[in-house]
């Protein structure tokens, strides 16, 4: 195994560790705070992409989704991106709660699934 790799396997797993002491220890919005319309994204972030409605937006490192969740809610087609299959997991869980139509991916940013890297994203986040 390559450095490059033994350091992305040592990323990986830090951050499944990592997303299991938050998901005990932080107080992320539930699922319903999207399912009614709420946003984690600041009103600057918003202001600057626009409209985003019917834009396929592509959310790289996006954890537990809050933040992709919140793009979905202003009209993005989101699909969030992450190491650690653990925060994907709670994302799509997350998702399916909220009843909200959000693609998650679990993969490495520097090695993209070759349908995330097809020029089909207006925005990347």
């Amino acid at each position: 195994m390559s450095t490059v790799s033994q350091h992305t396997e040592q990323n990986r797993r830090a951050w499944d560790e990592i997303a299991l002491i938050r998901q005990q220890n932080m107080h992320w919005p539930a699922a319903a705070f999207f399912a009614q319309g709420g946003s984690v994204l600041d009103a600057r972030v918003l202001a600057c992409a626009g409209d985003v409605a019917g834009c396929r937006l592509l959310h790289l490192q996006c954890a537990t989704g809050e933040e992709t969740l919140s793009w979905a809610v202003a009209g993005a087609k989101a699909v969030g991106v992450d190491i650690s299959a653990i925060q994907i997991e709670f994302a799509r869980q997350k998702a399916v709660q909220a009843g909200l139509d959000v693609g998650f991916v679990a993969a490495d940013i520097y090695n993209l699934p070759a349908e995330l890297q097809d020029g089909s994203f207006e925005i990347v986040y």
